[in-house]
């Protein structure tokens, strides 16, 4: 929960939707009362706000994703997603996945800012950032 956490303090709606894919096709457990995350309009939503944050997060016009508003929903969904993927201990997973977004909100930034100023344009580190992200993410979810 804390690792997936710090994951989605890199990307918001991409974790959840990778909660929601990996439980319904490949048979993650999830907490029971969370079980709609598996639904179809669920999956659509989460990955098209997944979809639209991949894109957003490339604009010039992307606002900090340490700013309030962009920080408060990275701890809310990333404590939705500890709370799923830990069922038998789904409250302290939800402390533990927000608390991994807060840290990994600002350690990915960090990691982003200096792979951008090493290869001189933000666009392939913002491109590497996701891979890893995606990667981990599966990597955790299906282990």
């Amino acid at each position: 929960a804390f690792l997936l956490g710090i994951l989605g303090g890199g990307r918001t709606f991409l974790i959840i939707a990778l909660v929601a894919w990996t439980s319904r096709f490949a048979g993650v457990p999830i907490t029971e009362s969370v079980g709609w995350l598996t639904s179809t309009p669920a999956i659509v939503i989460t990955t098209l706000l997944a979809l639209a944050e991949l894109r957003y997060d490339k604009s010039p016009k992307a606002q900090s994703r340490k700013r309030p508003p962009a920080l408060v929903a990275r701890l809310l969904f990333s404590a939705l997603v500890g709370f799923a993927v830990m069922p038998s201990m789904a409250g302290l997973a939800a402390v533990f996945g927000a608390a991994g977004a807060f840290i990994g909100t600002h350690a990915l930034h960090t990691f982003r800012a200096r792979l951008g100023e090493a290869l001189g344009r933000d666009l392939p580190a913002a491109l590497i950032e996701d891979a890893v992200i995606i990667g981990a993410s599966l990597a955790l979810l299906l282990r």
